[in-house]
């Protein structure tokens, strides 16, 4: 006599929710179509404070503020020995970026010390082919996908964000396996 359980696995409850997920983004997006989805094993979540959003958004601050600094002192660099008295407000400028510099570095760290990921969450990766209807071409992408502790909904996500991995908490309503 088999015994069988009428129970979803968590790993089967994960990945139903990302299915409803990807048929949602698919229909409220009609030049997009996922489909072919590949899933990794669920574990517990793992998230450092550099993948999230706010972290991101100051390290964006510090690039640019970096890019004008660097900007500005390559025009001092040029211009000092030909006109140097009049290079003291670029001189005031390339010091104000420099000073952002750190107070954004020192915003990261204090940041980094206080952050508490939900130790309860759980993860799964997900490889899936995205077909654009308006280049009628497949592409390649891949995501991790963080739930609550019960897996009834996707909390989060991990995916691309101006050429670099971010972590973004969902606050609108998602998918959800509840009755």
């Amino acid at each position: 006599m088999a015994f069988v359980s009428c129970q979803k696995s968590n790993q089967e409850k994960a990945e139903d929710l990302i299915r409803k997920t990807m048929d949602a983004i698919s229909q409220s997006d009609p030049n997009s179509k996922y489909d072919e989805l590949e899933f990794g094993q669920l574990e517990k979540a793992v998230l450092e404070y550099e993948l999230t959003y706010p972290a991101h958004q100051l390290l964006k601050q510090m690039k640019h503020h970096s890019d004008a600094m660097k900007e500005k002192k390559e025009f001092i660099d040029k211009w000092k020995d030909i006109y140097p008295a009049g290079l003291k407000n670029d001189i005031k400028q390339m010091q104000e970026h420099i000073n952002m510099i750190q107070l954004l570095g020192d915003s990261i760290e204090h940041e980094k010390a206080r952050f508490k990921p939900d130790t309860t969450r759980v993860m799964l990766d997900v490889t899936f082919q995205l077909y654009d209807k308006r280049t009628k071409k497949h592409r390649l992408e891949s995501g991790t996908f963080y739930f609550d502790k019960n897996i009834t909904r996707i909390v989060g996500a991990l995916g691309p964000q101006d050429g670099t991995l971010v972590y973004i908490e969902y606050e609108h309503p998602q998918p959800s396996l509840k009755p």
